[in-house]
Protein backbone atom coordinates (compact mmCIF):
# COMPACT_ATOMS: atom_id res chain seq x y z
CA UNK A 1 0.00 0.00 0.00
CA UNK A 2 2.86 2.38 0.79
CA UNK A 3 4.35 1.70 -2.62
CA UNK A 4 1.01 2.25 -4.38
CA UNK A 5 0.50 5.52 -2.53
CA UNK A 6 3.98 6.64 -3.61
CA UNK A 7 3.05 5.79 -7.20
CA UNK A 8 0.00 8.03 -6.87
CA UNK A 9 -2.77 5.54 -7.69
CA UNK A 10 -6.24 7.00 -8.28
CA UNK A 11 -8.14 4.13 -6.70
CA UNK A 12 -7.71 0.65 -5.23
CA UNK A 13 -9.42 -2.71 -5.84
CA UNK A 14 -9.31 -5.26 -2.99
CA UNK A 15 -10.17 -8.61 -4.59
CA UNK A 16 -11.74 -11.01 -2.06
CA UNK A 17 -13.43 -13.34 -4.53
CA UNK A 18 -13.40 -17.02 -3.50
CA UNK A 19 -11.79 -15.99 -0.22
CA UNK A 20 -13.21 -18.51 2.25
CA UNK A 21 -12.03 -16.59 5.30
CA UNK A 22 -9.47 -17.34 7.97
CA UNK A 23 -8.12 -15.52 10.98
CA UNK A 24 -10.39 -13.07 12.81
CA UNK A 25 -7.30 -11.15 13.96
CA UNK A 26 -6.05 -10.91 10.39
CA UNK A 27 -9.43 -9.66 9.18
CA UNK A 28 -9.47 -6.99 11.89
CA UNK A 29 -5.95 -5.86 11.03
CA UNK A 30 -6.66 -5.81 7.30
CA UNK A 31 -9.78 -3.66 7.67
CA UNK A 32 -7.82 -1.46 10.08
CA UNK A 33 -5.42 -0.48 7.30
CA UNK A 34 -8.19 1.61 5.76
CA UNK A 35 -9.81 3.25 8.80
CA UNK A 36 -8.35 5.35 11.58
CA UNK A 37 -9.50 3.20 14.51
CA UNK A 38 -12.70 1.73 15.85
CA UNK A 39 -14.83 -1.43 15.99
CA UNK A 40 -14.55 -3.91 13.11
CA UNK A 41 -16.78 -6.84 14.09
CA UNK A 42 -18.97 -8.02 16.98
CA UNK A 43 -18.91 -11.61 18.24
CA UNK A 44 -21.79 -12.95 20.37
CA UNK A 45 -21.27 -16.26 22.19
CA UNK A 46 -23.89 -18.81 23.25
CA UNK A 47 -24.39 -17.05 26.60
CA UNK A 48 -25.29 -13.80 24.85
CA UNK A 49 -22.04 -12.01 25.75
CA UNK A 50 -20.87 -9.66 23.00
CA UNK A 51 -17.18 -9.02 22.37
CA UNK A 52 -16.27 -6.13 20.06
CA UNK A 53 -13.06 -6.57 18.05
CA UNK A 54 -11.45 -3.23 17.25
CA UNK A 55 -8.73 -1.69 15.18
CA UNK A 56 -6.72 0.05 17.90
CA UNK A 57 -3.98 1.50 15.69
CA UNK A 58 -4.54 5.12 14.79
CA UNK A 59 -3.83 6.18 11.22
CA UNK A 60 -4.43 4.62 7.80
CA UNK A 61 -2.22 3.14 5.12
CA UNK A 62 -4.44 4.32 2.26
CA UNK A 63 -7.04 7.10 2.21
CA UNK A 64 -8.16 7.18 -1.43
CA UNK A 65 -11.20 5.73 -3.17
CA UNK A 66 -11.57 1.99 -2.91
CA UNK A 67 -13.53 -0.98 -4.29
CA UNK A 68 -13.96 -4.36 -2.57
CA UNK A 69 -14.70 -7.13 -5.09
CA UNK A 70 -16.60 -10.17 -3.74
CA UNK A 71 -18.50 -13.16 -5.08
CA UNK A 72 -20.77 -15.97 -3.85
CA UNK A 73 -17.74 -17.82 -2.41
CA UNK A 74 -16.45 -14.92 -0.29
CA UNK A 75 -17.12 -16.10 3.25
CA UNK A 76 -16.50 -15.60 6.95
CA UNK A 77 -13.48 -13.33 7.57
CA UNK A 78 -13.67 -11.87 4.05
CA UNK A 79 -17.29 -10.94 4.77
CA UNK A 80 -16.13 -9.23 7.97
CA UNK A 81 -13.66 -7.10 6.02
CA UNK A 82 -16.03 -6.20 3.19
CA UNK A 83 -18.96 -5.43 5.51
CA UNK A 84 -16.84 -3.28 7.86
CA UNK A 85 -15.49 -1.18 4.99
CA UNK A 86 -19.02 -0.91 3.61
CA UNK A 87 -20.47 0.15 6.98
CA UNK A 88 -17.77 2.77 7.48
CA UNK A 89 -18.49 4.18 4.04
CA UNK A 90 -14.84 3.49 3.36
CA UNK A 91 -15.30 1.41 0.21
CA UNK A 92 -17.89 0.48 -2.40
CA UNK A 93 -18.57 -3.27 -2.44
CA UNK A 94 -18.91 -4.71 -5.93
CA UNK A 95 -19.76 -8.19 -7.24
CA UNK A 96 -22.11 -10.95 -6.08
CA UNK A 97 -23.91 -11.47 -2.77
CA UNK A 98 -21.46 -13.29 -0.52
CA UNK A 99 -21.63 -16.77 1.05
CA UNK A 100 -23.41 -15.76 4.26
CA UNK A 101 -21.28 -17.54 6.88
CA UNK A 102 -21.66 -15.56 10.09
CA UNK A 103 -20.99 -18.38 12.55
CA UNK A 104 -17.90 -19.26 14.60
CA UNK A 105 -16.78 -22.86 14.92
CA UNK A 106 -14.42 -24.61 17.31
CA UNK A 107 -12.76 -27.98 16.65
CA UNK A 108 -13.02 -30.38 19.62
CA UNK A 109 -10.63 -33.34 19.71
CA UNK A 110 -12.71 -36.27 20.98
CA UNK A 111 -9.62 -38.32 21.93
CA UNK A 112 -9.02 -36.09 24.94
CA UNK A 113 -12.27 -37.37 26.48
CA UNK A 114 -11.28 -41.03 26.12
CA UNK A 115 -9.84 -42.84 29.15
CA UNK A 116 -8.29 -45.55 27.02
CA UNK A 117 -5.49 -44.96 24.57
CA UNK A 118 -6.23 -46.58 21.25
CA UNK A 119 -4.77 -46.61 17.78
CA UNK A 120 -8.27 -45.97 16.47
CA UNK A 121 -8.77 -42.25 16.71
CA UNK A 122 -12.20 -41.00 17.72
CA UNK A 123 -11.93 -38.01 15.42
CA UNK A 124 -12.99 -34.41 15.91
CA UNK A 125 -16.24 -32.52 16.42
CA UNK A 126 -16.88 -29.11 14.89
CA UNK A 127 -19.19 -27.13 17.16
CA UNK A 128 -20.72 -23.72 16.49
CA UNK A 129 -19.93 -21.55 19.51
CA UNK A 130 -20.67 -17.96 18.44
CA UNK A 131 -21.90 -15.65 15.69
CA UNK A 132 -20.35 -12.72 13.85
CA UNK A 133 -22.23 -9.42 13.57
CA UNK A 134 -21.45 -6.34 11.53
CA UNK A 135 -20.70 -3.12 13.36
CA UNK A 136 -24.16 -1.88 12.29
CA UNK A 137 -25.70 -4.80 14.22
CA UNK A 138 -26.68 -6.95 11.23
CA UNK A 139 -25.58 -10.56 10.97
CA UNK A 140 -23.64 -11.72 7.91
CA UNK A 141 -25.25 -15.11 8.45
CA UNK A 142 -27.56 -16.36 5.71
CA UNK A 143 -27.97 -13.01 3.90
CA UNK A 144 -24.28 -12.42 3.32
CA UNK A 145 -22.93 -9.05 2.27
CA UNK A 146 -25.03 -7.44 -0.46
CA UNK A 147 -22.84 -5.40 -2.86
CA UNK A 148 -23.54 -1.74 -3.56
CA UNK A 149 -23.00 -2.50 -7.26
CA UNK A 150 -24.41 -5.96 -7.97
CA UNK A 151 -23.01 -7.86 -10.92
CA UNK A 152 -25.62 -9.56 -13.08
CA UNK A 153 -25.67 -13.36 -12.79
CA UNK A 154 -28.02 -16.15 -13.83
CA UNK A 155 -27.56 -18.48 -10.87
CA UNK A 156 -30.07 -19.35 -8.14
CA UNK A 157 -28.97 -17.41 -5.07
CA UNK A 158 -30.73 -19.80 -2.67
CA UNK A 159 -28.55 -22.70 -3.83
CA UNK A 160 -25.27 -21.11 -2.74
CA UNK A 161 -23.81 -20.41 0.67
CA UNK A 162 -25.35 -20.92 4.09
CA UNK A 163 -28.77 -20.03 2.70
CA UNK A 164 -28.63 -23.21 0.60
CA UNK A 165 -28.30 -25.50 3.65
CA UNK A 166 -31.37 -27.06 5.26
CA UNK A 167 -30.45 -26.33 8.87
CA UNK A 168 -28.54 -23.07 8.54
CA UNK A 169 -28.81 -20.52 11.33
CA UNK A 170 -31.23 -17.71 10.40
CA UNK A 171 -30.33 -14.05 9.93
CA UNK A 172 -30.65 -11.91 13.03
CA UNK A 173 -29.64 -8.56 14.54
CA UNK A 174 -28.09 -7.09 17.66
CA UNK A 175 -27.50 -3.50 18.75
CA UNK A 176 -25.05 -1.48 16.60
CA UNK A 177 -21.53 -1.06 17.94
CA UNK A 178 -21.33 2.43 16.48
CA UNK A 179 -23.38 5.44 15.54
CA UNK A 180 -23.14 6.17 11.79
CA UNK A 181 -21.63 9.54 10.92
CA UNK A 182 -20.62 9.25 7.26
CA UNK A 183 -21.56 6.93 4.43
CA UNK A 184 -20.96 7.02 0.69
CA UNK A 185 -23.89 9.06 -0.72
CA UNK A 186 -26.60 7.10 -2.50
CA UNK A 187 -26.36 9.38 -5.53
CA UNK A 188 -22.71 8.27 -5.88
CA UNK A 189 -23.76 4.61 -5.80
CA UNK A 190 -26.55 5.31 -8.29
CA UNK A 191 -24.08 6.91 -10.71
CA UNK A 192 -21.71 3.94 -10.41
CA UNK A 193 -24.57 1.52 -11.14
CA UNK A 194 -25.74 3.59 -14.12
CA UNK A 195 -22.25 3.81 -15.62
CA UNK A 196 -21.68 0.09 -14.98
CA UNK A 197 -24.85 -0.93 -16.82
CA UNK A 198 -24.21 1.54 -19.64
CA UNK A 199 -20.67 0.23 -20.09
CA UNK A 200 -21.44 -3.50 -19.94
CA UNK A 201 -24.62 -3.72 -22.04
CA UNK A 202 -22.58 -3.37 -25.24
CA UNK A 203 -19.47 -5.15 -23.94
CA UNK A 204 -19.20 -8.40 -25.93
CA UNK A 205 -16.91 -10.12 -23.42
CA UNK A 206 -19.05 -9.22 -20.43
CA UNK A 207 -22.25 -10.36 -22.16
CA UNK A 208 -20.54 -13.60 -23.27
CA UNK A 209 -19.64 -14.29 -19.64
CA UNK A 210 -23.26 -13.76 -18.60
CA UNK A 211 -24.33 -16.19 -21.33
CA UNK A 212 -21.94 -18.81 -19.94
CA UNK A 213 -23.37 -18.26 -16.46
CA UNK A 214 -26.88 -18.75 -17.88
CA UNK A 215 -25.83 -21.97 -19.63
CA UNK A 216 -24.32 -23.34 -16.42
CA UNK A 217 -27.45 -22.49 -14.48
CA UNK A 218 -29.74 -24.11 -17.05
CA UNK A 219 -27.60 -27.25 -16.98
CA UNK A 220 -27.71 -27.44 -13.18
CA UNK A 221 -31.49 -27.04 -13.18
CA UNK A 222 -32.08 -29.63 -15.92
CA UNK A 223 -34.27 -32.42 -14.52
CA UNK A 224 -34.88 -34.53 -17.62
CA UNK A 225 -33.01 -35.73 -20.70
CA UNK A 226 -34.14 -37.38 -23.93
CA UNK A 227 -33.60 -41.11 -24.32
CA UNK A 228 -33.10 -40.64 -28.07
CA UNK A 229 -29.35 -40.92 -28.49
CA UNK A 230 -29.19 -38.90 -31.73
CA UNK A 231 -31.18 -36.01 -30.27
CA UNK A 232 -29.15 -36.13 -27.06
CA UNK A 233 -25.81 -36.05 -28.89
CA UNK A 234 -27.06 -33.24 -31.13
CA UNK A 235 -28.07 -31.18 -28.09
CA UNK A 236 -24.68 -31.81 -26.43
CA UNK A 237 -22.86 -30.81 -29.59
CA UNK A 238 -24.82 -27.56 -29.99
CA UNK A 239 -24.19 -26.66 -26.35
CA UNK A 240 -20.45 -27.35 -26.64
CA UNK A 241 -20.19 -25.30 -29.83
CA UNK A 242 -22.00 -22.39 -28.18
CA UNK A 243 -19.74 -22.58 -25.12
CA UNK A 244 -16.56 -22.62 -27.25
CA UNK A 245 -17.83 -19.63 -29.24
CA UNK A 246 -18.47 -17.70 -26.03
CA UNK A 247 -15.10 -18.71 -24.57
CA UNK A 248 -13.37 -17.54 -27.74
CA UNK A 249 -15.05 -14.15 -27.37
CA UNK A 250 -13.79 -13.87 -23.82
CA UNK A 251 -10.38 -15.30 -24.69
CA UNK A 252 -10.53 -18.39 -22.47
CA UNK A 253 -8.46 -21.46 -23.37
CA UNK A 254 -11.10 -24.22 -23.25
CA UNK A 255 -8.57 -26.94 -22.41
CA UNK A 256 -7.04 -24.90 -19.61
CA UNK A 257 -10.51 -24.07 -18.27
CA UNK A 258 -11.43 -27.78 -18.17
CA UNK A 259 -8.24 -28.60 -16.26
CA UNK A 260 -8.94 -25.96 -13.60
CA UNK A 261 -12.43 -27.28 -12.86
CA UNK A 262 -10.99 -30.35 -11.09
CA UNK A 263 -8.58 -28.40 -8.86
CA UNK A 264 -9.70 -28.07 -5.20
CA UNK A 265 -10.43 -24.53 -4.06
CA UNK A 266 -7.47 -24.40 -1.69
CA UNK A 267 -5.12 -25.55 -4.46
CA UNK A 268 -6.23 -22.72 -6.75
CA UNK A 269 -4.42 -20.28 -4.50
CA UNK A 270 -1.07 -21.71 -5.67
CA UNK A 271 -1.74 -21.07 -9.35
CA UNK A 272 0.50 -18.28 -10.62
CA UNK A 273 -1.44 -15.33 -12.00
CA UNK A 274 -0.18 -13.92 -15.29
CA UNK A 275 -0.96 -10.72 -17.16
CA UNK A 276 -2.98 -12.80 -19.61
CA UNK A 277 -5.12 -14.17 -16.74
CA UNK A 278 -5.85 -10.62 -15.61
CA UNK A 279 -6.68 -9.49 -19.14
CA UNK A 280 -9.19 -12.36 -19.40
CA UNK A 281 -10.71 -11.66 -15.97
CA UNK A 282 -13.79 -9.80 -17.17
CA UNK A 283 -15.18 -9.09 -13.70
CA UNK A 284 -11.86 -7.79 -12.37
CA UNK A 285 -11.52 -5.47 -15.35
CA UNK A 286 -15.06 -4.17 -14.81
CA UNK A 287 -14.27 -3.66 -11.11
CA UNK A 288 -11.27 -1.58 -12.20
CA UNK A 289 -13.56 0.54 -14.40
CA UNK A 290 -15.93 1.07 -11.46
CA UNK A 291 -12.93 1.95 -9.31
CA UNK A 292 -11.89 4.58 -11.87
CA UNK A 293 -15.45 5.94 -11.89
CA UNK A 294 -15.41 6.16 -8.10
CA UNK A 295 -12.15 8.08 -8.09
CA UNK A 296 -13.86 10.81 -10.13
CA UNK A 297 -16.68 11.08 -7.58
CA UNK A 298 -14.59 10.74 -4.44
CA UNK A 299 -14.95 13.67 -2.09
CA UNK A 300 -11.39 13.82 -0.82
CA UNK A 301 -12.08 16.46 1.81
CA UNK A 302 -15.06 14.56 3.25
CA UNK A 303 -13.22 11.24 3.35
CA UNK A 304 -10.13 12.77 4.94
CA UNK A 305 -12.37 14.17 7.68
CA UNK A 306 -14.01 10.75 8.05
CA UNK A 307 -10.67 9.01 8.51
CA UNK A 308 -8.90 11.55 10.73
CA UNK A 309 -11.79 12.09 13.13
CA UNK A 310 -13.17 8.53 13.18
CA UNK A 311 -16.22 7.65 11.12
CA UNK A 312 -18.12 6.37 14.13
CA UNK A 313 -18.37 6.99 17.82
CA UNK A 314 -18.87 4.09 20.20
Amino acid sequence: LDQLVEEGIDSLVLDLRSNGGGSLIEATQLAGLFIDKGPIVQVRDSSGHIDIHRDKDAGTSYQGSMIVLVDRYSASASEIVSSALQDYGRAVVVGETTFGKGSVQQIIDLDRFSRQKSENKLGQLKATIAQYFRINGDSTQHRGVIPDVLFEASYDLDKYGERGLENALPWTQISPAIKPQHTIPQHTIDKLIHWHKDRTQDNAKYQALLDIYAMNNDLQNQVSITLNQNERERAFSLRDEKRKTLENIIGIDSQQNDDLEDIPLEAEQTIETTDNDINNDILLIEAAHISADLSQLWDEKQQTTLINHSAYNH
